[in-house]
């Protein structure tokens, strides 16, 4: 690897890592302009809790990105998951974004070894191991 591909890998992770903070920024501000009621009716139509939408907006619009490569890692089908068991996945999604341990996680998964390790960190190890019962009995 050369100065100026490692420069390269680094400014396109600075650029990635920008435009997500600014698309929660906007997120956040457009929070702001909502009145509680407007809020808790959008958090109702979603299906989720006032303080679970809250969490969601505050980590931002990839803070569950995680979840879908550890699914894959662990073989299981996100659309078909996503079909059986809409609220799972839901309440997932949340646990996912408001994940305290986002860096071992990933680090898990970029090393492969997030199917053998996931259960001692993931919040949602009880269901995705439900998932994957149910999805290759």
């Amino acid at each position: 690897m050369t100065l100026a591909s490692s420069f390269r890998d680094y400014a396109s992770e600075i650029g990635h890592w920008w435009k997500i903070q600014r698309e929660k920024n906007q997120d956040l501000a457009a929070l702001r302009t909502m009145s509680r009621h407007e809020i808790q009716e959008l958090s109702g139509e979603l299906g989720l809790s006032l303080a679970q939408f809250e969490a969601l907006v505050r980590a931002g619009p990839a803070a569950a990105a995680e979840m879908e490569r550890m699914m894959a890692a662990l073989d299981i089908d996100p659309e078909r998951a996503r079909s059986e068991r809409p609220g799972m996945l839901r309440e997932m999604k949340v646990n996912c974004a408001t994940c305290g341990d986002k860096r071992g996680c990933r680090n898990a998964l970029d090393e492969g070894t997030a199917a053998a390790r996931h259960a001692s960190f993931c919040p949602n190890a009880e269901d995705l191991a439900d998932l994957a019962r149910h999805q290759h009995p």
